[in-house]
């Protein structure tokens, strides 16, 4: 997985946000949603986020295909 490395500042500038946004929005990721981690080198980890969205995705496919056969089965 590519990582990305920008810094507050980069982000900031790059999306047109004020600094204290995109700091905020990571610590609200960090410490309130649990969606994100820091690493030891200090840089984000929102592997489990993409992770859990996937799955949820998977499981959403597997209850309509079996939501299907059950109405195939009432037919």
């Amino acid at each position: 997985m590519n990582i990305p490395n920008a810094t507050y500042e980069e982000v900031a500038e790059a999306l047109n946000f004020d600094i204290g946004f995109v700091r905020s929005n990571v610590s609200r990721d960090v410490n309130q949603y649990k969606i994100c981690a820091r690493r030891e080198d200090g840089s984000l980890d929102y592997d489990y986020y993409y992770k859990i969205s996937e799955e949820k995705k998977e499981f959403l496919a597997y209850t309509k295909e079996v939501l299907l056969e059950l109405v195939e089965q009432l037919a």
